[in-house]
């Protein structure tokens, strides 16, 4: 048996950078020197270098600040760098950036609810009466798809917030919201006699979400008391795996070779498993280098239509709630409740984790920064 470390990103497969520096520190060092590359396919790179700064200003004085005046900075940081990466995906041009046609495409009345959880937020589409809305265009630029509402919809916060990965233990704790995002390891193994194949390793619990959402792809499941010898060498060789209580190996077909067309065999594997995952897996964030797992994205449903879907679409609408909930309605947060516990945990977790992202979509090949 031989095996491969194989991640179905197609060409989105991170570069990891190591640094010394805090993470967000060298984040904010990557997209400063944007700039000043030629060699990245990134429109207008000194034009949109204000927004990158402003954005920049925005998060470093939130760092410093008590949480509740750094979730309010922590959305305009976002929404700065949201029309950056827009204009330098070249889906607005730099131009709207100085016009007041322009809007966040987000808007919240006030409210009077108990729980965060059911915060309404209403999300405009792509364009009205001549305005372009950020929101709905950087879902594009995050998934590839186009919004596909035309009218404006609204949405409550628990609907999106099982994709909020860096505050998942906190959701399922106080809320009973289980996680919508799927961690996933995965490799291209051999028989070394006629037959590859692609291999997940996926929680028992996930499997059903895996098979609906990608059915026809795998057609063995393995539990782990029925994995043999080689596949527990394969995988501890591979990924240090020694553990496999609850998890399921999830294997494609077999893809039959010979001796003759074994690489164009390979490459049809590579290019089937690449397509079958295009739409639903993202790197991860942390930890690639060391572990080489990846996110399962499933769509997600909203307005009765399941669409696709990005974490960092949930943590930018996160980060709006809690910015107009601060500005107008702080009650709601008040001291020694669970409004006010989660909402501090995603301003002490999840904003280094959306400056990875919004990094990823900055650079091509995309790049994670991780701390030796």
């Amino acid at each position: 048996m031989a095996f491969l470390n194989f991640i179905p990103l197609g060409t989105n497969i991170p570069y990891v950078l190591n640094t010394t520096n805090d993470i967000d520190n060298q984040i904010w060092q990557e997209l400063t020197a944007l700039r000043y590359l030629r060699n990245i396919k990134l429109i207008g790179r000194k034009a949109i270098a204000p927004w990158i700064d402003q954005a920049k200003t925005y998060y470093c004085d939130a760092k410093k600040s008590n949480w509740r005046s750094s979730g309010l900075l922590y959305y305009y940081c976002f929404l700065n760098l949201a029309k950056a990466l827009l204009v330098g995906k070249k889906h607005f041009s730099y131009k709207l950036l100085n016009t007041t046609s322009l809007y966040h495409g987000l808007a919240s009345d006030l409210q009077t609810i108990k729980d965060i959880i059911d915060f309404e937020i209403e999300i405009h589409p792509i364009q009205q009466r001549n305005k372009k809305n950020v929101f709905s265009n950087f879902y594009k630029i995050l998934t590839l798809e186009n919004w596909p509402f035309n009218d404006k919809i609204k949405i409550k916060l628990k609907e999106i917030l099982s994709y909020c990965k860096n505050i998942d233990s906190e959701l399922n704790d106080i809320f009973n919201i289980n996680s919508s995002i799927i961690a996933l390891q995965s490799l291209i193994r051999d028989n070394e006699l006629d037959s590859l194949w692609f291999e997940v390793l996926a929680p028992q619990d996930k499997i059903n979400v895996l098979k609906d959402t990608i059915p026809n792809f795998f057609i063995n499941f393995i539990e782990n008391n029925n994995f043999d010898r080689m596949d527990k060498n394969d995988w501890l060789l591979a990924h240090r795996k020694m553990n496999f209580q609850g998890f399921v190996l999830m294997r494609s077909n077999k893809f039959k070779y010979n001796l003759l067309n074994k690489n164009s065999i390979f490459n049809q594997l590579i290019y089937e498993s690449n397509n079958v995952f295009k739409n639903y897996s993202i790197p991860a964030d942390f930890n690639l280098s060391n572990f080489q797992h990846w996110l399962f994205i499933p769509k997600i449903n909203l307005n009765n239509k399941k669409i696709y879907w990005h974490p960092l679409l949930s943590d930018y609408l996160f980060s709006f709630a809690l910015s107009h909930i601060l500005r107008y309605q702080p009650q709601i947060l008040k001291n020694l409740t669970i409004n006010e516990f989660i909402s501090e945990a995603w301003c002490k977790q999840s904003p280094v984790s959306m400056l990875q992202y919004n990094l990823m979509n900055f650079t091509n090949p995309p790049r994670v920064v991780e701390k030796y």
